[in-house]
């Protein structure tokens, strides 16, 4: 949504999601006319396995120049953070110079707020350990006017309000 809305208003914007069942991107999706053209490789996965995703790296990976690490929905703390430095790792192998940037997810109707702030926590002092600028889709998520059910589904993917809320946070973080 992100791509679609903000960056192909003044970008072609060249967007490919990562198949978990074809084990490959699918064909990419053109969305606007301008200039410059940017490429976007969504090598998304749902309910990773934090372990595996360092190794998954290589196999997803295609020259970047920005890496946005979108990790700590339904997983724990503990689970996260070794994950990160890891999956940061592999980043650094494939492309030292890539910047990255850490998204803080957004509320899962599941887990407890102690236990969502407690995973948001340590991603976002992750990242401030490793010098990386986050976005925070939580507290954006927290701080909207419309109820939890308006902004999330039940298996914790945002709704089509939550994906807008979503997409204007990044954008008006990177501003």
């Amino acid at each position: 949504m992100w791509a679609q809305t903000y960056l192909a208003k003044t970008a072609t914007v060249r967007y490919s999601a990562w198949n978990t069942a074809t084990g490959a991107y699918d064909p990419a999706t053109t969305y606007g006319s301008g200039q410059p053209t940017v490429t976007i490789w969504n090598a998304s996965h749902a309910s990773p396995v934090m372990s595996n995703e360092a190794s998954r790296v290589a196999t997803v990976w295609h020259q970047a120049d920005l890496v946005i690490y979108s990790y700590g929905h339904r997983k724990s703390a503990a689970q996260v953070t070794p994950a990160l430095d890891a999956i940061d790792a592999a980043v650094q192998h494939q492309n030292a110079q890539a910047l990255s940037l850490v998204m803080i997810q957004n509320p899962d109707p599941v887990a407890t707020e102690a236990q969502q702030k407690t995973t948001t926590a340590a991603v976002a002092s992750w990242a401030n350990a490793n010098y990386l600028p986050t976005v925070d889709i939580y507290d954006a998520f927290v701080n909207d006017p419309r109820s939890r059910s308006q902004l999330v589904q039940a298996d914790g993917t945002p709704t089509p309000a939550g994906s807008a809320l979503w997409a204007q946070t990044l954008n008006s973080a990177l501003g």
